[in-house]
């Protein structure tokens, strides 16, 4: 492949691909941007030299901020298509990022990911069966928090956390739920292909215009209720 424009690859070990997101100010995935973390794993699973590949951050102060708000050009209706054909459009764009993202656990060699996360000790705690408190369980993911004050505190925690949900687009809150429960009984790859099929409609809504505005502009959004049932 060409030197891609916002990775730096190099080879500090024998055997060992450095792969560093290189994307200022925040390594934010735009199309480019994904389209090249492709191209990268995709060209270590040939690489006979590569044996181990590590995937980190050239950025100081964090790993990725995630989506680049900015790039909104894909879900955009340039060719006032009906809503059916947008959706298939849609459908393929989403697609291709679901492959980008996923030639990181599809490359044929062990990836090692430098940046925080709990699935590394979600496998130590299913290897070892080893026993762990509450806080260390909050620590690495597997609560929320721990809320002190009895019950008082939990419930006013509880409603605090609904607030904040009911806040945010109705339209993403029901599909993130129906999402997660349908990957729980799925592969990754049904799931996947689940996802696409449910977003080609569903990021059609006033609400992804809405809320893709609120966060360039600083500014809570407002979301229109759901229809009733």
């Amino acid at each position: 492949m060409t030197s891609p424009s916002f990775f730096k690859i190099s080879t500090p070990n024998d055997g060992v691909l450095l792969v560093e997101m290189n994307r200022p100010p925040v390594n934010a995935f735009n199309q480019p941007f994904w389209e090249e973390l492709k191209a990268v794993f995709e060209a270590a699973s040939k690489d006979g030299s590569v044996r181990v590949v590590v995937l980190s951050s050239a950025l100081p102060k964090l790993f990725t901020a995630g989506l680049d708000l900015t790039d909104t050009s894909a879900l955009q209706n340039h060719d006032g298509l009906d809503a059916s054909r947008q959706a298939l459009i849609l459908r393929q764009h989403i697609l291709d990022f679901q492959a980008a993202i996923s030639a990181i656990e599809k490359c044929v060699k062990p990836v090692i990911g430098a940046c925080h996360g709990n699935m590394s000790a979600i496998r130590e705690m299913a290897f070892t069966g080893r026993e762990f408190n509450a806080e260390e369980a909050l620590r690495i993911g597997f609560i929320s928090r721990i809320v002190p004050g009895g019950r008082e505190g939990v419930v006013a925690t509880a409603l605090e956390t609904a607030k904040v949900i009911a806040a945010k687009s109705p339209i993403a809150v029901i599909g993130t739920k129906h999402l997660l429960l349908h990957a729980q009984d799925h592969s990754v790859q049904e799931s996947l292909e689940y996802t696409a099929t449910w977003n080609q409609v569903m990021l059609q809504s006033d609400d992804t215009v809405q809320a893709f505005k609120g966060a360039l502009a600083k500014q809570i959004p407002k979301f229109k209720p759901l229809p009733k049932l």
